[in-house]
């Protein structure tokens, strides 16, 4: 078994999941985007401070091209200086990700072997999944319950 403390680098979301509040009508949410200095900084607090030597990238599922590659150069900067400080394990979890989305981050980060996609399946029940995600993935990023299931097939 291995631990790892979750590091949420955006709250930025264009989901609209009935049960996170990350939901894009949250609207008392404030939401943030992390600058490079404070991941960076909150990574030494989680490796110098509570010595977990693990630790696991997080942000919302945006929409739209520019969006997307902005998102995935932040995770993979911060997927960096996890390895450059010394993390045994780096998680990522961001969503689902397209072929092009897997081999740009695969292409950006330094060291493939320690990291590992998490991607949260909630239910494998498609009827609960509809409910809870909807099933217009064109109004909701995370509603296309068969391409998130085939995320790890593709990252694989």
């Amino acid at each position: 078994m291995e631990t790892f403390v979750p590091l949420y680098i955006s709250s930025h979301c264009d989901s609209y999941c009935k049960m996170c509040n990350f939901n894009h009508d949250n609207q008392s949410l404030q939401r943030i985007q992390a600058t490079e200095n404070e991941i960076v900084e909150q990574l030494k607090i989680i490796r110098d401070f509570e010595h977990i030597s693990a630790v696991c990238i997080l942000t919302g599922e945006v929409y739209g091209a520019e969006k997307r590659i902005e998102n995935l150069k932040l995770v993979s900067s911060s997927i960096n200086y996890a390895i450059e400080l010394g993390f045994e394990r780096v998680f990522f979890n961001i969503g689902s990700l397209s072929t092009d989305e897997i081999r740009f981050l695969k292409s950006t980060i330094k060291d493939t072997s320690r990291i590992v996609l998490s991607l949260f399946q909630e239910t494998y029940d498609r009827n609960a999944y509809f409910e809870y995600f909807g099933a217009h993935p064109e109004k909701n990023a995370k509603a296309d319950f068969q391409n998130r299931l085939n995320t790890i097939d593709r990252w694989l």
